[in-house]
């Protein structure tokens, strides 16, 4: 039997504070005790691996889109405005899978957060660019009939 201010990891005896184990813990409050639970950052990491694959699939068909659509207009206008937004748009959309693949392939969760966020930030400063861009070199037309 183990003292009370005692928990075993593994057959290991440790403290009630378990951090010296090399493992985290998360307190767990019941009715009437307070105790510590081993916790796996991978099962936590895993708890939330579907909310953000689905939230990076939606990034990239949705950015996808914005990207193309832009580029088509474009194309259609000449407004060199235009093909800024959709190269900021492309670069965020850029960023969110190479993070998801440096995640995937190289299994590094924190450089790949890194990776995403520094190539978003650049792409919402073209982004930022492509409002302030002169468009000077557009020309509007109106035909009315009578």
């Amino acid at each position: 039997m183990t003292a009370p201010n005692t928990n075993a990891h593994d057959g290991v005896r440790c403290s009630s504070q378990p951090a010296h184990c090399g493992r985290s813990a998360v307190l767990v409050r019941s009715n009437r005790t307070r105790r510590a639970v081993d916790a796996d950052p991978e099962t936590i990491m895993n708890d939330y691996a579907l909310v953000i694959a689905i939230a990076n699939t939606t990034t990239v068909l949705a950015g996808g889109a914005i990207a193309l659509l832009a580029d088509r207009a474009f194309r259609r206008t000449g407004a060199t405005a235009l093909r800024t937004v959709a190269i900021g748009v492309g670069l965020i959309v850029g960023g969110s899978v190479l993070g998801g693949g440096v995640h995937l392939v190289g299994d590094a969760v924190g450089l790949g957060i890194a990776l995403q966020s520094a190539v978003t930030a650049v792409g919402f400063v073209i982004l930022l660019y492509s409002l302030y861009a002169e468009t000077s070199d557009m020309s509007v037309t109106t035909e009315i009939s009578l």
